[in-house]
């Protein structure tokens, strides 16, 4: 169970529990990334995460995380729905959809999937999948 901790949320008036287990933690996450709350965002990240995400170098620690959320991310705005989360001891598995806009004005629109590692109360390994048209054929 996580350490209780409040936030509040983007216009900095309703507190926001900390989650207390696996499937909140990540409904938790979602919520923080979509309001572009990197502090509480970075609260559900073990130090030394390993996050691998398409087009990029696995990303290693929390600083690189970070980094990534602040400087590189390319979503500008927009929403996860999270359709269901399936939960197997310190591993997880997550699928939605997401719609939003780039950092460069383009709609987005795509389904995910991600799956998770848990170290205590903290997501310490993460992979990103995202249901895109092949670039090649087969």
């Amino acid at each position: 169970m996580l350490g209780l901790h409040r936030t509040l949320d983007r216009e900095g008036e309703n507190p926001i529990s900390a989650p207390e287990n696996h499937r909140e933690l990540i409904e938790f996450y979602f919520d923080r990334v979509d309001n572009h709350d990197v502090d509480a965002l970075m609260t559900v990240f073990h130090e030394e995460i390993v996050y691998h995400r398409p087009g990029y170098e696995p990303l290693r620690g929390a600083a690189r995380m970070r980094q990534f959320y602040q400087d590189e991310r390319v979503i500008d705005v927009g929403r996860h729905s999270v359709d269901r989360v399936l939960l197997d001891g310190d591993y997880a598995a997550a699928y939605g959809t997401f719609e939003g806009t780039s950092r460069q004005g383009a709609a987005l629109a795509m389904t995910w999937c991600e799956i998770y590692g848990f170290l205590g109360d903290k997501i310490n390994y993460r992979r990103s999948y995202f249901f895109t048209p092949a670039a090649i054929q087969i």
